[in-house]
């Protein structure tokens, strides 16, 4: 089962629709502690994607409004 962006593209949903941005670097933090520091050359393939959360959800919804099914 495909699952991120190609399980979006895969339901019919375009990222374009959504405001996103390609981070250069990426931390993690856990319990205020960073576990976690890539910069962009550390990464191979597809970068990580940001993306606007609101935008997503009302993308999604409007796609389920129009399929008529949402499944999670």
């Amino acid at each position: 089962m495909p699952s991120g962006i190609r399980a979006f593209q895969d339901a019919g949903f375009c990222l374009d629709q959504v405001a996103t941005s390609l981070p250069d670097s990426l931390e993690g933090f856990l319990n205020g502690k960073r576990f976690l520091s890539l910069e962009a050359h550390d990464l191979s393939g597809t970068l990580p994607t940001a993306v606007s959360q609101p935008e997503l959800l009302e993308g999604l919804v409007s796609l389920a409004e129009k399929t008529g099914r949402l499944e999670l």
